[in-house]
Parts: C-alpha cells; structure tokens; sequence
C-alpha cells in the first residue's frame, strides 16, 4: 500500500510536534514529504530531518536555512533546505505531496493554504481563523 505523503507548515511548533508523534506510530501509512517552519527551532528542526527524512525542509528566512543547511550536512542527511514563501508555496502545492498539514497560528499559513486548495490537495487544519476570515 502506498504510504500518504504529508508536508506539516509549523512542524516546529506544539502541533506539528504532536502531528509528527502520530505518524511516527502509523509509518505504515504515512510519510513525510515536506517540513515548513517559520521559527528559528533549527535544532527541533534537524533532529525532525534526522528522524523523518523528508524530501524538503523549509524556513522563513535565509539564514535559519543555512543554519539548517550546515547541521543536515554535518549528518549527510539528503534533505533539500528552501527558503522563503515561495518556496513554501512551491512545497504546499506539490504533485508528490497528497495532504496539508496547517498546524499554524491565526493567519500565518493563509497563502500557503490557498496554494494547496489551488492544486486540489487535502487540507488539515489546526485552527479555524483561516475559515472564519475566508
């Protein structure tokens, strides 16, 4: 059986945390494609490279993805590091992505919410002001 490839936006966070806890218990059925995260927990971060392999990780800003960069390499870990909104776009869109996980806070994951709808992926939200605004 093919396993649910997810991304997690806030996978640093208490929710993609616990998120994170319930896949890794049902392995069998899914896997990780992408890692978004807007901090800076670049340790939280390279230790969820490290345990989950996905394809890409993502930070918000330049340095936090080099920071990131330097530990996945340190490891030999084969994890792609983006950056930027762009490339959480390009991420919560993918065609080798099936489900979004919005586990984020207020509005901070909104257009990458509306680049996974746009692309017909299925959505997981964590909180509900991205319906109420909508």
């Amino acid at each position: 059986m093919k396993t649910k490839s997810i991304t997690i936006l806030g996978s640093t966070g208490s929710i993609g945390v616990n998120t994170l806890d319930i896949i890794n218990k049902n392995l069998n059925i899914f896997s990780i494609y992408a890692l978004i995260a807007y901090g800076n927990n670049i340790d939280l971060m390279t230790r969820q490279c490290l345990q989950y392999k996905p394809s890409y990780a993502c930070t918000m800003n330049a340095l936090s993805a080099k920071l990131l960069q330097n530990n996945l390499l340190s490891y030999s870990c084969k994890t792609s590091v983006l950056f930027g909104s762009k490339s959480a776009c390009q991420l919560s869109s993918s065609e080798d992505m099936d489900t979004l996980v919005a586990a984020t806070v207020g509005l901070s994951g909104i257009f990458f919410i509306f680049s996974a709808i746009e692309s017909g992926k299925k959505i997981l939200l964590a909180n509900k002001e991205v319906l109420v605004s909508c």
